[in-house]
């Protein structure tokens, strides 16, 4: 009988072993970028105040962001943000009349809520950086007013709103035509 009560402790032992790890090894994967709550509405249509989303930080590991990919990324250590990329290294960017142009070739932009009120004059990006811009153009604070995100301040890249269950579902990628 004593054996049985000595077996019984070492199995909820190492149950209990396993079930501390494994909620560490999944704490570090959905830390802080692993989980975001979208703050206020500059993506809008997209992802609306308040959605849960989850970020794959390990998105950029072995390929660089894409144009239309949805960011999470550090301003500074207690500022985070997700916007679109926009704008990819060496490009030269300008927003003219509405519309975003990039080396000298207008992009179609179907996820935009509605046209850019502003215009930017022709910016080139500097390596290892990206140009982001909000859905909601208009209510959007961003590259366009405080430059360019370098690559090492992108957490990840936001692909699954979780959070509320009516907007459940993968976020979807935009198509361009061929890089401009």
């Amino acid at each position: 009988m004593k054996k049985w009560y000595i077996g019984c402790l070492i199995a909820i032992g190492i149950t209990l072993v396993v079930l501390v790890v494994l909620s560490c090894v999944g704490t570090s994967f959905f830390a802080t970028n692993g989980r975001y709550r979208v703050d206020g509405n500059s993506t809008l249509p997209t992802l609306h105040d308040g959605d849960l989303v989850f970020v794959d930080k390990f998105a950029y590991a072995a390929h660089s962001p894409q144009r239309g990919d949805l960011v999470f990324f550090y301003r500074d250590a207690s500022r985070t943000f997700i916007k679109r990329v926009v704008g990819l290294p060496g490009e030269t960017i300008e927003i003219r009349q509405g519309q975003v142009i990039i080396n000298g070739q207008v992009i179609r932009e179907s996820y935009v809520k509605e046209p850019v009120a502003y215009s930017m004059e022709p910016r080139t990006i500097g390596r290892d950086e990206y140009f982001v811009l909000g859905d909601n153009r208009d209510n959007s604070s961003d590259s366009h007013n405080w430059g360019n995100v370098p690559f090492k301040a992108i957490g990840g890249k936001a692909w699954f709103i979780y959070w509320p269950l009516e907007r459940l579902g993968v976020i979807p990628s935009p198509q361009y035509a061929p890089n401009p």
